[in-house]
């Protein structure tokens, strides 16, 4: 990844990868570490949309990061505050079309979309589309275990929808 980056940072995978490996050791790092590496994902993301916006992944964790930052509570929304004069903002109109875009790229490319759209749906008041996308997501074939657990959350989140 550091290669690619040196070469001019045209390759949309070393975009991707490198906002994907930050994310993920940010999460071990702490809330105040997250929020300040948010923005640095968010541009590898965007970049790797830009440079490659068939790519359904990018769009889809562009999506995860607008649900993540829409969803942010009230505690880490004055830590990222006092850390920044501008704090990450998203909404989940801005998730969601990421997420839309992604599966109108590759139509049930990756069931954790589907489940995200979903829960897009849910915030935005929208339970009858949620409820389509939720059971779309049921019928779809378990490939790993993250699969398996999707459907497991998506199956509980219908039932709690539906209620």
């Amino acid at each position: 990844i550091d290669q690619a980056m040196k070469e001019g940072g045209g390759n949309f995978a070393a975009h991707k990868w490198r906002g994907i490996i930050l994310n993920k050791h940010s999460e071990f790092q702490g809330t105040k570490a997250t929020i300040q590496n948010s923005f640095i994902v968010r541009e590898h993301w965007l970049k790797a949309v830009e440079l490659n916006g068939k790519d359904p992944t990018s769009h889809a964790l562009l999506g995860e990061w607008c649900f993540n930052v829409a969803g942010l509570s009230g505690w880490t929304r004055s830590l990222a505050s006092a850390l920044f004069a501008s704090p990450p903002t998203a909404s989940f109109h801005e998730a969601l079309a990421s997420f839309l875009h992604a599966e109108a790229i590759q139509p049930g490319f990756w069931l954790k979309n589907q489940l995200m759209i979903a829960k897009c749906y849910i915030e935005v008041g929208q339970r009858d589309n949620a409820a389509q996308w939720l059971s779309s997501l049921l019928q779809g074939e378990a490939k790993s275990e993250e699969d398996r657990e999707v459907q497991r959350e998506g199956g509980v989140l219908l039932k709690k929808i539906s209620a």
